[in-house]
């Protein structure tokens, strides 16, 4: 059987199968012009006139399109564009392809009140009761299709692609049309013929607009194939016998945006502990400022996008946090210090300031801020540097430094604004994002990985439901992966293992439509609560690795992170990734330890039933784990803390082994990022004056002579010899 929803006959993006009314011989075709900056690339670059709002002419589009341009710019709608440019420059095609009803009245009701801001009212020419609202018949309903907004051409769902067994050309046909990206131009016409079956016929030259793996000498032979295999869409599409063109579209993957966004603002640096407490001492604004910092160093920050920071709306906050939670978060803002104090006490390794409802939306409104510059195409990937973190937080209570759950109101988000029904959450914190994964633990459409440090429920915070069997709920079984590490100094090759044989495998198949990763970086080396032992350069793999899925579009967002040192350069290496960079080469034991190689097998094990990938994994779950004895065996590590800190963990940002950690990381990156001897590519050439012709990276080797040569077998018999 070949993938279902393969072909699709219209234009623009994120169309359906269009039919409309014939338009005949009284319009034209003409280029879309620089002037008409709101459509110029649009993703067509022919329109027709008159268009769908009555005009003749270019002199009358061109200045009635620029009254809109401000209007667009504004992205009140990320399909506002999209809608105006389907009515000012509809596309050359026999057909106009009206914008639905459904479409008009979310760009409406989205920027309706900024119009008003302005004293003007919603034009009477966009009336939306004049568009059609058979979804069939028009640009498709961004309820349903947000998901397809950044393409060049449309996601083709015109029916299944038929089953063929029989015939190897009809297997071929089939591959290329089903499982192919392209688009071509062609004017078809049908006619019956004297048995009364139906024949195509491809009228003119076919014009590539995406060739794929189509070639130009077999495209019509294949396309007339096709249409006969196909006749349910072929019918819909030909319902007269006069020649039309159309648009046939493959599989078109979306297209790849560029760019990525670095989203921060020192104002989340404007809180802090003002009372002495072990558990929470370490959460400083430091954190923020040492990371953006390090990024300025490696000069990172100039080749990011860089996107302002906006507050968290109270109903944005409200996908996920209940009105109760909201209204005590926000009275924290005119309390004295004993008051503080006394509210903090209410939860969990919480520290409230009079700033911390401030920044706590801020960094609420900085995540969404990163998700809509990658949903809407500005951006392929970002990172939001962000405080207080989120992934602890539940809907009526802070937890663990986070106030509100930053990544799981993005999800949420997501899904509402943007129709996503896949979306993967990838948390590398070293501690269980027991928030997240309360939120989503019933939700089919978000899958939830977390890796974090566990030793069989002694390390904070002390959740049976953070162990490997606890794999969702209701229709949500099989979306939750539990990776629990039942002892410290996990390693690069840990933590690879675990994505290698875990999260990848699933993730692949579940063909996420966005990643939000929680990027805690306690998980790295030297950092006090997680004691691990994975260095920056790790970070970049697993980024790397990420951005292979959902089209690239990954949003990390910041969460823990404590020791300023391992946080910044993490973050610097997961920034480098995902503007392009190769990751620097990983370095250290490869071979993962028996103790994750336990827990993974456990966690395999689990999903088993859930997951094709693992369908067939012999595994079983292991009882017997290796850590289990030595747990037992020292009374006094049965609970690591409630909230482990600094001090219990390896003593005082200041003690020998924090000194030591910042001396190896400052050598180890030196040592990835410069390395000796450097790595060049090497060239024989036969004389020095060709040397020239080649770049300075290039390692140049002369050839040899012959009595080089000699004296070189000489050389190396003569120390043969000695030895």
């Amino acid at each position: 059987m070949f993938p279902a929803a393969q072909m699709l006959f219209a234009l623009s993006s994120f169309l359906r199968l269009t039919m409309g009314f014939d338009i005949g011989l009284s319009t034209k075709c003409v280029a879309i012009p620089m002037e008409m900056g709101m459509c110029h690339s649009i993703g067509y670059s022919e329109m027709r006139l008159p268009n769908l709002m009555g005009h003749t002419s270019m002199a009358e589009v061109i200045p009635k399109s620029a009254e809109w341009q401000h209007f667009v710019e504004t992205g009140c709608h990320p399909h506002a564009r999209t809608f105006l440019c389907s009515l000012f420059a509809p596309v050359c095609l026999d057909t106009f392809i009206h914008p639905c009803r459904s479409m008009c009245v979310a760009v409406r009701d989205s920027c309706a009140p900024l119009l008003l801001c302005h004293g003007l009212s919603w034009p009477d020419s966009l009336d939306c009761d004049r568009f059609p609202a058979d979804e069939d018949m028009c640009l498709a309903s961004l309820s349903k299709e947000y998901k397809h907004i950044h393409k060049e051409l449309p996601k083709p769902i015109c029916q299944t692609c038929p089953a063929v067994e029989e015939f190897f050309t009809q297997k071929r046909v089939l591959d290329v049309f089903c499982a192919n990206n392209f688009a071509v131009k062609v004017k078809l016409s049908k006619k019956r013929t004297v048995s009364g079956d139906q024949e195509y016929n491809i009228e003119c030259q076919v014009e590539f607009i995406n060739q794929g793996l189509l070639l130009p000498y077999d495209t019509r032979n294949m396309i007339q194939q096709w249409l006969l295999m196909n006749e349910n869409c072929t019918q819909r599409m030909t319902q007269t016998y006069r020649p039309m063109v159309y648009l046939i579209v493959g599989n078109i993957e979306e297209a790849m945006a560029s760019g990525t966004a670095l989203i921060y603002d020192d104002e989340m640096t404007s809180y802090k502990l003002l009372w002495d407490d072990s558990e929470c001492d370490i959460e400083v604004p430091e954190r923020l400022l040492s990371s953006y910092e390090q990024l300025k160093h490696y000069h990172l920050v100039e080749r990011c996008i860089h996107v302002p920071v906006r507050e968290g709306t109270e109903e944005e906050i409200m996908l996920v946090h209940s009105s109760e939670y909201l209204e005590v978060v926000k009275s924290t803002q005119t309390m004295n210090e004993e008051e503080l104090r006394r509210v903090s006490e209410n939860y969990d390794a919480v520290y409230f300031h009079p700033n911390t409802y401030r920044c706590a939306k801020l960094a609420v409104g900085a995540t969404l801020q990163l998700v809509d510059s990658v949903m809407s195409g500005k951006v392929r990937n970002g990172m939001a540097l962000v405080r207080p973190p989120g992934h602890h937080s539940q809907r009526n209570a802070a937890n663990g430094f986070c106030v509100f759950n930053n990544v799981a109101i993005a999800a949420q988000y997501a899904k509402r604004r943007y129709g996503l029904q896949r979306i993967l959450i990838v948390d590398w914190d070293v501690h269980h994002g027991q928030g997240i994964q309360y939120v989503f633990e019933e939700d089919p459409s978000v899958l939830y990985y977390s890796w974090h440090r566990y030793e069989h429920q002694q390390f904070w915070p002390l959740l049976r439901e953070s162990d490997y069997d606890v794999v969702g709920q209701g229709k949500g079984k099989g979306f939750n992966l539990n990776v629990p590490w039942n002892k410290v100094a996990m390693g690069n090759s840990d933590y690879l293992a675990a994505f290698f044989h875990v999260l990848l495998p699933v993730a692949f198949e579940f063909v996420p439509e966005l990643i939000l990763v929680s990027s805690g970086y306690d998980s790295g080396i030297g950092d006090p609560e997680g004691q691990m032992n994975a260095t920056p350069e790790c970070f970049a793999h697993l980024t790397h690795f990420l951005m292979q899925l959902a089209n690239g579009r990954l949003c990390a967002v910041l969460e823990g992170g404590y020791h300023l040192k391992s946080l910044s350069e993490s973050v610097c290496m997961t920034v480098k990734t995902l503007l392009g960079d190769p990751p620097a080469q990983i370095s250290g034991e490869m071979a993962p330890c028996l103790s994750a190689v336990e827990s993974i097998q456990n966690v395999r094990a689990a999903h088993k039933p859930y997951w094709k990938c693992l369908m067939y994994e012999e595994a079983t779950p292991l009882h017997d784990l290796s850590t289990k004895s030595q747990q037992m065996m020292a009374a006094e590590l049965i609970q690591t803390s409630t909230h482990p800190t600094a001090k219990q963990a390896v003593g005082t940002t200041n003690s020998a082994e924090a000194i030591k950690t910042d001396r190896f990381l400052e050598s180890h990156m030196k040592k990835i990022l410069f390395p000796v001897p450097p790595v060049k590519t090497a060239a024989a050439i036969v004389s020095k004056a060709d040397a020239h012709l080649l770049p300075i990276s290039v390692q140049v080797e002369m050839e040899m002579n012959a009595q080089e040569l000699k004296t070189l077998v000489r050389l190396a018999l003569f120390m043969w010899l000695s030895t």
